[in-house]
């Protein structure tokens, strides 16, 4: 009760965590100003700023409130890497790429200074700029712009068998073999070496997670018939394969994930539907969850329908992405399909 009533350990964390929204609020005035060295100028500043705050929250002990100025500063870096890129002409997907190995580089040096925290952030973010460079580099070798929205899901789904079998956090035979092996270290050794990998696992199945939930989101929202097919056969893939993993911090990313593609095509359908559409969709949402929810037979057998299904949507995507990265000529459109 006394530890409640102490103001002098709400003091620090109120500051710090302030101080965060303000940074990450700020972002927004050179975005307004435009092209110029003075916007530059500033971001580097706020970077400086940045990072010396996320140095000093994780000394204060503040780590929750380190990570949050973490990303603050992450934003700024990004930030000042896409007007850098504006500001020499270059293309758009240039300019997002700029901005997020700016970022993936200011957040890892913040959080090697502050003895790793924000690790999973950090290594969410380096997966996205990896995926971004990627796409850029592509694109500018004059690859059509969807493409990448095509490939990623599709890289992103056979990643997940690699990191559910060799991850050390992930349990099973890797981590009992590591356990073995380490059985003579002291145990405070090999406990920080699985925290580590857990934070690694962690932020490694956000950033897969996003980048595959933005490409099938992206197809579904824009794509054609057979963007759409192979949308909604990676997004739902993506709900199947996170079954792989058997912690919630695992699981909820690419869930997520999955459910926001998903989403993004139902946004589509209900924005061209009659105006009574809207409620013709909630009805059926709750009709399908209260039948799901009630079936037993469902339960007991869903172990079998969800094999049988993963092995359904794997063949749809095998089929259509050929289709739709173009090795065949066959390429229909929403409104012939109609």
């Amino acid at each position: 009760m006394t530890g409640d009533r102490n103001p002098t350990r709400l003091q620090p964390a109120f500051a710090l965590w302030v101080a965060a929204a303000l940074l990450a609020a700020t972002t927004v005035l050179p975005v307004i100003r435009g092209r110029g060295f003075a916007p530059l100028a500033t971001g580097a500043l706020a970077c400086a700023i940045g990072i010396g705050l996320t140095w000093w929250a994780a000394r204060q002990g503040q780590r929750s409130a380190a990570t949050a100025l973490l990303a603050s500063t992450g934003l700024w870096a990004g930030l000042t890497g896409w007007l850098s890129t504006l500001l020499l002409d270059r293309i758009p997907v240039v300019a997002v790429a700029s901005a997020a190995v700016c970022a993936v580089a200011v957040t890892a040096l913040a959080s090697r200074l502050a003895a790793g925290v924000g690790r999973v952030l950090v290594t969410a973010v380096a997966v996205v700029t990896v995926a971004t460079a990627v796409a850029a580099g592509g694109i500018t070798a004059g690859a059509d712009v969807g493409q990448p929205a095509r490939l990623a899901p599709v890289v992103v789904l056979l990643s997940l068998g690699l990191l559910a079998r060799h991850s050390l956090a992930a349990g099973g035979l890797t981590q009992a073999t590591f356990r073995l092996r380490t059985a003579t270290e002291p145990a405070e050794r090999s406990e920080r070496q699985l925290t580590v990998a857990e934070e690694y696992l962690r932020g490694g199945l956000v950033g897969l997670a996003t980048v595959a939930g933005a490409g099938a989101a992206t197809l579904l929202a824009t794509g054609n018939v057979t963007d759409v097919a192979l949308g909604v056969g990676t997004a739902l893939l993506l709900w199947t394969r996170s079954r792989l993993f058997e912690r919630i911090a695992h699981v909820l990313p690419l869930r997520v994930a999955a459910l926001s593609a998903l989403l993004a095509g139902a946004a589509r359908i209900l924005a061209a539907a009659p105006t009574w559409g809207l409620a013709v969709g909630l009805l059926v949402l709750g009709v399908v969850t209260v039948c799901a929810a009630r079936s037993d037979g469902w339960l007991v057998h869903r172990g079998r329908w969800l094999r049988a299904g993963e092995l359904a949507l794997a063949g749809t995507v095998a089929v259509t992405l050929p289709i739709a990265v173009g090795l065949f000529d066959f390429e229909p459109t929403i409104g012939a399909a109609g």
